[in-house]
């Protein structure tokens, strides 16, 4: 029995709480970015299909539980399990598996349907939460094209089977880019494929090719004034020097994302997001600092006059580091 006064928690301001302080870098924010209320908003600011819809019919087009098998799954065994009840998105850490393509992981993957447009249009979409848009080893833009192209190729047997190939859905690949280089940060750009006429004035309809979109939206950590919806909401969400009042504020006021009188303390977790992972960084990097100078046989007392560290501490990293190279 619940106790006198209890008020119950929203599924949004539950996973606020779960996600302690590395919400934004760890299976959480995917959970946070996988309700519907949030996910309707992420659709009517990048999918040209939802930008005439209210936010609560777009809530309506969300399939209830996209599910590609339990765990691993070879390319095109989805299987979509209509749970309308549900309010979030579950089952979102899937993969998809091929054995010459290798493994692939999708952050949040569903369908939508949106009944009376075009004969019923059947959307397969995936949002993902990134903090780079760039990395050593790809510009995010290829990899948003690999995804598109396996969420297409993987429709075969499921979609449709032999020649069939009318019945493709159109797929969306959404990126929320929480650290992009400073000249994209605060825009959305999309990419898609177009008819370019070559010779002539050949006429094809745009729904059959126009069948891929890929979209990067770059935030701008702690930037309220972006007049984009989406851009403000995800700033101030994932941004942990906003205050609790202006979270609760912009979530339930502006967006209509319901709370609860006990949400003061969630919101509050979650702005505690960059500190730790501030702190772990320079921890970090101080680290390292003093293995390099210990790999260049500095002394002690010299590591801790530029590291400010404790002599007993720079002797505990050498014998650490030895026992390593020993190994």
């Amino acid at each position: 029995m619940k106790n006198e006064g209890y008020v119950e928690k929203t599924e949004v301001a539950k996973t606020v709480e779960e996600g302690g302080d590395r919400l934004s870098y760890d299976e959480n924010v995917k959970q946070l970015l996988s309700y519907k209320p949030i996910l309707a908003w992420i659709l009517k600011c990048c999918a040209e299909e939802f930008a005439g819809l209210e936010i609560s019919e777009i809530e309506g087009c969300i399939e209830g539980e996209p599910e590609v098998g339990k765990a691993a799954v070879h390319s095109g065994e989805q299987k979509i399990v209509d749970r309308s009840d549900q309010k979030r998105i579950i089952g979102i850490n899937t993969e998809d598996l091929s054995a010459s393509d290798g493994l692939v992981r999708y952050d949040i993957r569903f369908n939508a349907r949106i009944d009376g447009q075009d004969a019923n249009i059947t959307l397969f979409i995936n949002v993902e939460a990134q903090r780079l848009d760039t990395t050593k080893d790809y510009p995010i833009e290829k990899r948003t094209v690999y995804y598109l192209s396996r969420m297409i190729s993987s429709q075969y047997g499921t979609v449709f089977t032999k020649s069939e190939y009318g019945k493709l859905c159109k797929v969306y690949s959404i990126w929320i880019v929480s650290e992009p280089v400073e000249y994209n940060r605060n825009t959305i750009a999309s990419f898609r494929l177009v008819q370019q006429n070559i010779f002539g004035e050949p006429y094809y309809d745009e729904k059959n090719y126009d069948l891929m979109s890929g979209v990067l939206v770059n935030l701008n950590s702690g930037d309220g004034t972006v007049k984009n919806k989406l851009l403000k909401l995800m700033n101030k969400l994932l941004d942990s020097k906003t205050t609790v009042e202006e979270k609760e504020n912009l979530l339930e006021k502006e967006y209509n994302i319901p709370m609860t009188v006990k949400v003061k303390k969630e919101v509050a977790d979650m702005c505690n997001l960059s500190d730790g992972i501030y702190e772990d960084g320079q921890k970090n990097m101080l680290n390292q600092m003093i293995d390099n100078m210990l790999k260049d046989n500095l002394s002690n007392e010299a590591i801790s006059k530029y590291s400010g560290k404790s002599v007993d501490y720079i002797e505990s990293r050498r014998k650490a580091l030895k026992s390593v190279a020993t190994v």
